[in-house]
């Protein structure tokens, strides 16, 4: 991909034997199709999204892959080739952590504060939460969860 310089600071995800990568600059993300071998494989546009928004983070939740930043929130459905706008979150974030688990979404810090808020996908809501963290995390921290949401912050 002779592009692969400007995606390498956005966010990127593996679905179903594909890497997709996002950035806002272009309003397009971008997908590499891994199953046949990196040897065959070859970067491709995806739909063009109306992000708003830069420094994003993305999840994959069940059959979505969901994209956060600023105060805005898209699920992207690989199958249909589609975006999605959803609920807003409360604050806004760029360089935030981001996981899914369980049907929801849980967001940590990034540029514009320590605060920590969880998406319910089915209900579409965002809700503030209490932080599970001891401390501030640096942007663009790497997070994960365990399936009882301990919380691993790099």
């Amino acid at each position: 991909m002779k592009d692969q310089e400007r995606f390498a600071r956005f966010p990127m995800v593996e679905f179903d034997k594909k890497v997709y990568a996002f950035g806002h600059r272009f309003r397009r993300g971008q997908v590499l199709d891994v199953g046949g071998g990196l040897e065959d494989s070859a970067w491709k546009f995806i739909a063009p999204s109306s992000f708003e928004a830069s420094e994003l983070a993305a999840a994959v939740s069940e059959d979505f892959i969901l994209v956060t930043g600023g105060p805005f929130t898209y699920r992207y459905d690989p199958k249909l080739d589609q975006w999605k706008s959803l609920g807003r979150m409360k604050q806004r974030r760029s360089r935030h952590g981001m996981v899914a688990l369980d049907g929801e979404l849980l967001v940590i810090g990034g540029d514009f504060g320590c605060s920590m808020e969880r998406y319910n996908v089915a209900q579409d809501k965002w809700t503030m939460e209490e932080s599970l963290l001891p401390r501030c995390l640096p942007s663009d921290s790497l997070v994960t969860a365990r399936k009882d949401w301990t919380i691993i912050a790099i």
